[in-house]
C-alpha cells in the first residue's frame, strides 16, 4: 500500500514537471503568427490587427505581455508597445520584416482583396525602425485601411512588389469586424429626390471600366433646368465603406467618377451634392459688391481694411487684390500679369459656388469674367466651389494693367445634397 502510494506520488510529480516545464515554454514563447518569406530573404510576419481609433500593439513573450498587462504597463518585461491614433475607426494591419536587405534599399506595399477580387489599398503607413526593433535591418510596418472587405471571415493581405506590380505573397488574419450589417433597400434608376424647391434626379448609371457613369436631371420650380452639376458625391455600403470622389465630364451629359469599392455589395447609398454652374442666372443666395480697392502700380498686395460682410449665413471678405510683379521692371504695362484677388469664404452650413460675376473700375466701366467653373483645386478661375467651413479662394481680374478702384461684385449659391440608394453593377 505504502509503496503504491509512493508510486502515485512520484507520478503527480513527474506530471506535475511535465506541466509545469510546458507552461514555462509556452509562457516563454511567442504566439504563432502567419508568416511569409520574400524572395530578398526577408521574412514577413503579420504581428496582429486592429480596429478602432486608439491602436495599440505588443511584440514580446507571452509570459512578458501576461506580467506587463497585470501591472498595467508599469514594468515592461521585455514587452515591446506600439501605438496609434486615426480620426475615424480604422483598420490597421501590423507587418513585422525580419532580416533580408537595408531598409534603405526594401520597399513593399499591402493591399486586401475580398473574394470578388476586390481590392482595398491603404491610405496611409507607419514605419517603426532603428532603435524600436531589434535588428537594424528589422522594421513594423502598419497599414492603414479606412475602406476593407468586411464581410469575410478572414482577411487576405497581399504583399506586393512597388516595382514589379506584381504580388510577392499572402499573409491571412481573423476580420476584426466580420457583422452581420443591415439590409438597404434598392430601387433601379430612374430614382428623384427633392431639395428645397429642385428635383434632382438619377436618370441612368451604369459601370465602365473601375469607374460608375451616371446622367443626373434637374427640376426647379417646374421647370427642367441645366444650372445645376454634381461635384462631389461620397459613396457608400451598408458595410461601412465609404468613399469622397468628385465627378468629372463624360460623353452626352454623363458623370464619372471612382469608387473604390466593391460592385458585388447589395447596394451602395449615393450622397451627391449639386451646386449651381458658373453661368447659373437664378437668384443668388448671396450678392455683394467691395469697396474700391487699386492693386499696386509698380506690383505687390493692396490689403482692405473693411469688415467681412454677412448674408444668409454666408460670410466673405475681400482680404486683398495682387499686382504680380514683372520679370522686367522695363516691360509695358500692357505685358504685365492680371492682378488677382484673395476672398476668404466662411460657409457653416454647408459649400457654395462663389462666382466673381463682374469688376467695376473707378471711371464705372464694367469687365465681366469669361465664366468658367474651377475644380476644388483651381486657383485663379471666375466661379470655384467653397466647401463647408473656411475656404481661401484666388480669382484672377478681368481688368486691363493699370486699372484704379475696383469693385469686385461677388454672386455666392448655396449647394443642394440628396441621397440615392442603389444596387451597383458588378
Amino acid at each position: 500500500m505504502k509503496r503504491r502510494s509512493r508510486l502515485l506520488l512520484a507520478f503527480a510529480l513527474c506530471l506535475l514537471s511535465l506541466l509545469l516545464g510546458a507552461g514555462a515554454l509556452f509562457l516563454a514563447g511567442e504566439e504563432p503568427r502567419p508568416a511569409q518569406r520574400l524572395p530578398d530573404g526577408s521574412l514577413l510576419v503579420l504581428e496582429g490587427v486592429t480596429y478602432g481609433k486608439q491602436h495599440t500593439l505588443a511584440l514580446g513573450p507571452r509570459w512578458g505581455k501576461l506580467l506587463f498587462a497585470l501591472t498595467s504597463g508599469r514594468q515592461t518585461f521585455g514587452v515591446r508597445t506600439f501605438g496609434s491614433s486615426t480620426a475615424n475607426d480604422t483598420l490597421i494591419v501590423w507587418v513585422r520584416k525580419q532580416g533580408g536587405p537595408p531598409l534603405a534599399a526594401w520597399r513593399v506595399d499591402f493591399g486586401l482583396k475580398d473574394e470578388h477580387g476586390c481590392k482595398f489599398f491603404p491610405f496611409g503607413s507607419i514605419q517603426y525602425r532603428a532603435g524600436s526593433m531589434p535588428s537594424a535591418r528589422d522594421c513594423l510596418q502598419a497599414a492603414q485601411f479606412q475602406n476593407f472587405p468586411r464581410r469575410g471571415a478572414t482577411l487576405s493581405l497581399d504583399v506586393l512588389d512597388p516595382r514589379a506590380k506584381g504580388a510577392l505573397g499572402v499573409l491571412t488574419a481573423p476580420n476584426p469586424v466580420p457583422g452581420p450589417y443591415p439590409e438597404w433597400k434598392t430601387a433601379p434608376p430612374p430614382l428623384t429626390q427633392a431639395s428645397g424647391n429642385a428635383l434632382f434626379k438619377l436618370a441612368t448609371m451604369e459601370r465602365i471600366a473601375a469607374s460608375q457613369v451616371a446622367v443626373f436631371r434637374a427640376v426647379e420650380q417646374g421647370r427642367p433646368t441645366a444650372e445645376w452639376e454634381p461635384v462631389g458625391i461620397v459613396t457608400s455600403d451598408a458595410t461601412g465603406n465609404a468613399t469622397t470622389s468628385y465627378p468629372r465630364r463624360g460623353a452626352r451629359d454623363s458623370w464619372l467618377w471612382p469608387t473604390g469599392l466593391c460592385p458585388h455589395e447589395p447596394a451602395w447609398k449615393l450622397r451627391t451634392t449639386f451646386a449651381r454652374t458658373a453661368k447659373a442666372q437664378a437668384k443668388a443666395d448671396m450678392l455683394w459688391t467691395s469697396p474700391p480697392v487699386s492693386p499696386p502700380a509698380g506690383g505687390g498686395s493692396a490689403r482692405l481694411l473693411s469688415q467681412p460682410a454677412i448674408q444668409n449665413g454666408i460670410t466673405l471678405e475681400l482680404q486683398k487684390v495682387v499686382q504680380p510683379r514683372h520679370y522686367d521692371k522695363r516691360a509695358p504695362l500692357r505685358e504685365r500679369p492680371p492682378p488677382f484677388a484673395l476672398v476668404r469664404v466662411v460657409s457653416p452650413g454647408g459649400p457654395v459656388r462663389l462666382t466673381l460675376t463682374q469688376v467695376t473700375d473707378g471711371a464705372g466701366r464694367v469687365y465681366r469674367p469669361h465664366l468658367e467653373p474651377g475644380s476644388r483645386d483651381s486657383r485663379g478661375t471666375s466661379s470655384q466651389l467653397c466647401f463647408e467651413g473656411r475656404s481661401l479662394r484666388q480669382f484672377r481680374l478681368p481688368t486691363p494693367p493699370g486699372a484704379r478702384d475696383l469693385r469686385l461684385t461677388f454672386a455666392a449659391y448655396r449647394t443642394r445634397t440628396v441621397e440615392y440608394v442603389v444596387r451597383p453593377e458588378p
